[in-house]
């Protein structure tokens, strides 16, 4: 009672304050408001396994490719012109380390004399020897010219891989041209990633007006940018969606454009208080936590459908009176109350995840159905006895029976659909949460420019870049077992390691290395070669090379040299050397769960991995543990509140066996969808179990009672509640992104479900219980 009262003396303040901290906290929530789609940016935080492998990440940078191909349009020439602008204008950045080559040949004049045995060195040498012995010996001199013109022809097709050929690759088709940039950022750090591929695009944009060549970005890196561009999109536009259907619910089920109104500028208020608050405590928002803003709506609406059915209830005559207000206030607090406590009970259990994702989930929900809880409690009451609109429910709606759901053949019928459903997607949703999903579907189109562009890369190119997953190998006995289980397994491409450079030496060479020297030293001094190198411009290479031949005394030597010429070969960790081998899958490694294939065959084979799809692979089968774990809390708590309500085992035990069998059929439908039990579809489990147990505890309120009229009213305010929530989560059917249209799609499937079980098994829950109190619940 006292309640009411203060709200009505205090009407005019409590409104101000609600709007100044709206407009406050929303303009600051939404102008600042950051998103974070990075999925490896979901590991917990201070874990060791992690820690080293985002070091790896980056000091290796595997995953830091950025690939532009640009479309020829049959002049070659002039795409390659468009391709040196561009690389000159990336370098003069901030954001490009190199410009990746996609061959080296100084490197294979270098090692390659490892290839050539000492037979070899020998005839080229005595060939090339020019005596006064043999001058006049004229098959001698066409011998010479022939080598002359051999070298020079080898060597001239050299050096035309210089200047910008060295970094692009033209298509089979000549349909189009790659090239290869290593970005600056670690891909962890999203927002830096996103900043740099955003400059990069504008770049590229103004290259194509002046030559008017086309530039597509692909690979892991612009994914990440992508997926973030795409998730803010999504986040705004699944709230406008969640927000419109709401009010069409809103006022398909009561009929009044005032309830429709107040309850609009109720959300809006909620709405805003909550991401300026959220700005405050988490930050930003995540892939975990992107949707938790339309189901917030959702469940946020409730207090409110809540709130205006009781004060239009006490206000037959269509007047809003303060009485009416005091007396809605009193029914509404108590029911309202612990439901607010039973789903913070809910969402705090998600601190026990240990994840800062998790974490901040449970601070965006227990924050946003506090802001609504409030505002529905304080500011609508308010608002309308300081407007007191002449407003009540048509006709047809306030007639309008709902007990006919539970009444003769509806019954029959939807009983009869409930145990079908049961007994059909029971056993595949079994079947479909076995089958964990590794490779969850992507955050962005298959239309998005990365996807087109790595199809396009993906048809001409067997990989993109020269592969993400990295492998750890102790020694070289290791190196090379691992990379020939790589070169057989059939779904990955050939590796490059140390030994792509080392693959044609000879050890016997290896140990000779002094005779070597001595052969290489009189081919390279030869004034016939010596001249040929001057000519096409490898001396300075061809001297390294017998530089290295002579400094050389074994196979370690050899290995110090390459370290120093290509250092992402090695990777040097407590003082020891190690081995990276690079790799990628023949097809997507993220489509088909191919990453899982990968990973099973490595554990199979005792191999050590590192980058960013171990990251996400790792983080993936931890969010799995994490929220099974939560959802058993989840289910915990939600078993001690119903017993608290309730005061019986069975029938606690009975509701919380219901809203576990909508969850098994979501996931039976989703089988049937193609709709995978991924880490995002999981979370589907803990949310539902906590919001669908909601109506079947109203039912059970209302299980006394034979008043139709209560019965109909509280299946009424179940099925729009329920429908809200669907409406909430449907709209992710609408994102562009596939993960959040999956997670959507179940989601609406699991309520609907639950509503459904819920309607049948009212019919059980009226036959009788332990003796509740006779009131409206809600």
């Amino acid at each position: 009672m006292f309640l009411g009262e203060f709200i009505v003396k205090y009407r005019i303040p409590i409104v101000l304050i609600f709007i100044a901290a709206a407009i406050f906290l929303g303009y600051f929530g939404i102008t600042n408001l950051t998103i974070n789609s990075d999925l490896a940016g979901l590991a917990p935080q201070g874990n060791s396994f992690y820690t080293e492998q985002i070091d790896f990440l980056a000091e290796k940078l595997s995953s830091n490719t950025l690939t532009v191909i640009a479309y020829t349009d049959k002049n070659i020439q002039k795409t390659k012109a468009a391709l040196q602008i561009l690389k000159d204008r990336f370098e003069n950045t901030d954001h490009i380390i190199e410009t990746m080559k996609l061959d080296n040949p100084e490197l294979f004049i270098k090692y390659g004399f490892l290839a050539i045995d000492s037979t070899g060195l020998k005839t080229v040498s005595d060939t090339l020897n020019l005596s006064v012995e043999n001058m006049l010996d004229f098959s001698e001199w066409r011998k010479v010219i022939t080598s002359f013109s051999t070298a020079q022809q080898l060597l001239e097709e050299y050096i035309s891989q210089q200047g910008i050929d060295q970094y692009t690759m033209l298509s089979p088709d000549n349909r189009v041209m790659v090239i290869n940039f290593v970005l600056k950022d670690n891909i962890i750090d999203v927002g830096n990633v996103s900043n740099a591929i955003q400059n990069l695009k504008k770049i590229a944009n103004q290259v194509t007006k002046e030559t008017g060549v086309r530039f597509l970005f692909t690979g892991t890196a612009v994914g990440v940018y992508e997926s973030n561009e795409q998730v803010k999109k999504d986040f705004f536009l699944t709230t406008s969606i969640s927000f419109i259907g709401i009010c069409l619910l809103i006022y398909f089920g009561y009929g009044s454009l005032w309830i429709l109104i107040f309850l609009m500028i109720s959300m809006a208020i909620a709405m805003c208080i909550t991401l300026g608050i959220v700005k405050l405590f988490s930050g930003e928002i995540n892939i975990v936590t992107s949707f938790v803003n339309a189901m917030i709506l959702g469940l946020g609406i409730d207090y409110g459908i809540h709130m205006i059915t009781k004060i239009t209830s006490h206000s037959l005559s269509g007047k809003i009176e303060e009485k009416s207000i005091v007396a809605s206030v009193k029914e509404f607090f108590r029911p309202a109350l612990a439901a607010l406590m039973t789903t913070i009970g809910a969402f705090s259990s998600m601190f026990f995840g240990l994840s800062k994702p998790f974490m901040q989930m449970s601070i965006f929900s227990i924050v946003g159905v506090v802001s609504f809880f409030s505002t529905m409690l304080f500011f609508l009451p308010a608002l309308l006895i300081i407007i007191k609109p002449k407003f009540k429910e048509k006709g047809k709606n306030r007639r309008f029976d709902f007990s006919f759901l539970v009444a003769g053949r509806t019954r029959k019928i939807l009983r009869f659909i409930a145990i079908g459903a049961i007994v059909v997607f029971l056993p595949l949703g079994i079947i479909n949460l076995k089958n964990y999903w590794y490779t969850p579907s992507g955050l962005v189109s298959e239309k998005s420019e990365s996807s087109i562009a790595f199809s396009e890369v993906k048809k001409s190119f067997q990989k993109v870049g020269f592969g993400e997953i990295c492998v750890i190998a102790d020694n070289l006995e290791e190196l090379e077992r691992i990379s020939n289980l790589i070169k057989n397994s059939g779904f990955m491409t050939t590796p490059l390691s140390m030994m792509s450079i080392l693959e044609y030496a000879s050890y016997e060479n290896i140990d000779k290395l002094p005779s070597v020297y001595s052969d290489l030293f009189q081919i390279v001094n030869n004034p016939v070669l010596t001249a040929v190198f001057k000519k096409v411009g490898v001396y300075r290479q061809i001297l390294e090379m017998l530089s290295m031949a002579k400094n050389s005394k074994n196979l370690q030597d050899v290995i110090n040299e390459l370290k120093k010429d290509v250092p992402m070969l090695f990777y040097e960790k407590d003082g020891v050397t190690k081995y990276v081998l690079y790799t990628d899958t023949t097809e997507d490694l993220y489509k088909e769960n191919r990453i899982k294939r990968v990973f099973n065959f490595f554990k199979e084979n005792n191999v050590q991995s590192y980058g960013y799809p171990t990251i996400l692979y790792s983080v993936m089968n931890d969010m799995r543990g994490t929220i099974y774990w939560i959802a058993l809390l989840v289910s915990a708590g939600v078993l001690v509140m119903l017993l608290i309500d309730t005061k019986s085992l069975k029938m606690s035990a009975v509701i919380l066996a219901c809203v576990m069998a909508a969850v098994v059929i979501a996931f039976g439908i989703g089988y049937v969808l193609e709709i995978h039990a991924s880490f995002m579809t999981l979370l589907l489990i803990p949310i539902l179990v906590g919001i669908g147990v909601d109506g079947m505890i109203h039912i059970k309120h209302i299980s006394e009672s034979n008043s139709r009229e209560l019965i109909s009213r509280t299946l009424k305010s179940i099925t729009f509640c329920t429908f809200t929530t669907v409406a909430a989560f449907g709209s992710f059917s609408l994102a562009e992104g596939k993960l959040l249209q999956e997670f959507g799609i179940l989601m609406g499937i699991g309520l609907s479900a639950s509503w459904l079980i819920t309607v049948f098994t009212a019919g059980y829950l009226l036959k009788g219980g332990d003796q509740f109190e006779d009131s409206d619940v809600h």
